[in-house]
């Protein structure tokens, strides 16, 4: 069990990234600053970097999960991929692949560096899509709950490409289930209220009016929905169709296709 103080100086900060340092599996190997530890090999947490300064999402935690989140104030909860987040709540280690605003631990979320059963609540939105193995990611996020552990996970599944720094994969709930082993029970699985599917409609409609050059832009806005219900075949036809930039088109494409070719001599790995 540990006692938290409500917002922490910096004093406070480092004291407590002592006590996040036990949670880790090689403390010593890690690098320790007055905001955060470093656990990648190579030091890329320089303040001073390019890369540091560049801007990441960040959500509030909905209602339900701060509920959960205040439930287990006395233990540790891990957030993964927490983004640029204030410290309202001293007992969640806010972990991140570069040390943005407000995180505790820098590190590969498919290579957590924290011990075996280290955490009571993990938590992780919105990562999932922007991370290369997703499945490596859920097995290291299992492996760090605790026994009864509480995991609350949120991933795209209609929307359209947004990278941070990329974007690799969508999921159903059926998909994302099937990331995790049979230690996981699913206790809830329902669309949130800030996923349902009016959001992916705005995302669409904004995404893809605002893509547009005028007069296709006003073309498009004015534009019944009864008509957008005709056969595609046919609105590909439309000047707003047709004047959609590729790189909007790519980030709302309902299919996407490579044409490729195997190297005559492959490299071994």
């Amino acid at each position: 069990m540990h006692s938290f103080r409500k917002q922490p100086t910096m004093n406070d900060q480092e004291s407590r990234l002592e006590k996040i340092g036990d949670l880790l599996n090689n403390p010593e190997e890690a690098r320790f600053y007055s905001s955060h530890i470093d656990c990648f090999t190579e030091s890329t947490s320089d303040p001073s970097d390019e890369r540091t300064k560049k801007r990441t999402s960040g959500h509030n935690y909905p209602p339900e999960l701060v509920e959960i989140i205040k439930e287990h104030s006395n233990e540790w909860v891990l957030d993964c991929g927490s983004g640029e987040r204030e410290r309202e709540f001293p007992h969640i280690v806010n972990f991140e692949i570069q040390p943005y605003a407000g995180v505790d631990v820098v590190g590969s979320a498919e290579e957590l560096p924290f011990k075996d059963e280290s955490f009571s609540v993990v938590i992780s939105l919105s990562v999932l899509e922007h991370v290369r193995n997703p499945f490596k990611v859920a097995n290291e996020i299992e492996r760090v709950l605790k026994p009864d552990g509480t995991l609350w996970l949120d991933t795209a599944f209609m929307q359209p490409y947004h990278g941070y720094p990329s974007h690799y994969y969508n999921m159903t709930h059926q998909g994302l289930a099937n990331l995790f082993s049979e230690n996981i029970h699913i206790r809830r699985d329902k669309v949130p209220r800030y996923g349902t599917p009016i959001w992916s409609l705005h995302w669409f409609i904004s995404k893809y009016a605002n893509s547009l050059p005028e007069p296709e832009r006003e073309e498009f806005l004015n534009t019944p929905i009864s008509e957008l219900l005709q056969s595609p075949e046919l609105l590909s036809q439309k000047s707003y169709s047709k004047k959609l930039p590729e790189d909007a088109r790519r980030e709302m494409a309902a299919t996407v296709s490579i044409l490729a070719k195997k190297a005559r001599f492959p490299q071994v790995v």
